[in-house]
């Protein structure tokens, strides 16, 4: 009776929260203590005969041990699907400049295209306030918006064999992506120029070579310190750094 009442007691106190330390308990683990208080209890009480409700101490330990590591695992788990740290995206960043350092500036993209016979070039770019520099000898011409201005990615695509061929690049899904100074993304306009690469459909006469161009629209500043292509088509990428 005396231990009964002890019990009693320790359950009281324990309700003082005010004046105790707070505890940061799972609801399986709160359980567990509860099943145990309820075996003290019922041990101690004489019109009680049975005795199996009782955990002893070394099974709670073990459960609460059991919870704990699957509590340990779970916030690993989530840790690990988490999004990058800044730490991860510069080791990201790392990385992809140290690729597009081992590109070449004069690479072709003659492997990305695949197109037989037919060898591609990077040739130069220039800025234009229009495009062309000289809208009367063409049929329409490219005017950026305000602050803006054109920047035009030269090629020459050259047919390698001994008779014309069209090279058609209307369905190719090749993906041209501009990166200035590191910061920003662009990606091509659309537009009506019949030797625009992205949907490039031109007959290119034999051993002989073709100005194609890619057009992109970016904001003026006063210099401009990076500038890089990346052109990537399925599984192939090919990077070229421009300035």
């Amino acid at each position: 009776m005396r231990r009964f009442s002890i019990l009693i007691s320790i359950l009281f106190v324990l309700t003082l929260t005010g004046c105790m330390r707070q505890y940061d308990f799972t609801n399986q683990e709160m359980d567990i203590m509860a099943e145990s208080m309820a075996g003290l209890l019922l041990k101690y009480d004489s019109r009680y005969a049975h005795k199996s409700l009782m955990i002893s101490n070394d099974l709670l330990t073990k459960e609460i041990d059991e919870e704990k590591t699957k509590k340990d695992e779970l916030q690993k788990s989530e840790e690990d699907t988490a999004i990058p740290t800044q730490a991860s995206n510069k080791e990201v960043a790392k990385k992809k400049k140290n690729n597009k350092e081992k590109a070449d500036t004069k690479a072709t993209l003659t492997e990305v295209i695949g197109a037989k016979d037919f060898e591609i070039q990077y040739s130069g770019y220039k800025t234009y306030n229009t495009y062309p520099d000289d809208p009367s000898s063409a049929y329409f011409s490219l005017t950026p918006r305000e602050g803006n201005q054109m920047l035009v990615v030269s090629f020459l695509a050259k047919n390698k064999g001994g008779q014309a061929k069209v090279l058609d690049l209307s369905k190719s899904n090749i993906k041209y992506q501009l990166d200035l100074d590191d910061s920003t993304t662009y990606y091509p306009l659309l537009t009506l120029l019949e030797n625009d690469l992205q949907y490039l459909n031109l007959s290119v006469g034999a051993k002989q070579e073709e100005v194609v161009v890619l057009v992109y629209e970016i904001p003026k500043v006063d210099a401009i310190s990076s500038l890089e292509l990346t052109i990537t088509k399925d599984e192939k990428t090919e990077y070229i750094r421009l300035k």
